[in-house]
């Protein structure tokens, strides 16, 4: 068995064993590979994305619903009975 970053052999009773689950000659070499995301952060990630586009959507439903609140009662009305 080699080492996936130096390529050299692995001693058994001195294996490192890196987040990948891969087995490494040292804990230098252990080290040097790569973080990969987490199953948890593309989860989180893509709640996320799914939360801004309800937001999104939200926020343009809000926006027409003023539009025609104020088309329905015209800005003179209320000066009117405010007076």
């Amino acid at each position: 068995m080699r080492c996936p970053f130096c390529h050299q052999p692995i001693d058994r009773n001195n294996a490192w064993k890196g987040t990948a689950d891969r087995f490494y000659c040292s804990e230098f070499c252990a080290d040097s590979e790569p973080i990969i995301p987490s199953r948890q952060q593309s989860l989180k990630e893509r709640f996320d994305r799914e939360y801004l586009a309800r937001l999104e959507r939200l926020v343009a439903l809000r926006k027409q619903q003023g539009q025609s609140f104020v088309s329905q009662h015209p800005r003179s009305a209320f000066h009117s009975s405010a007076a």
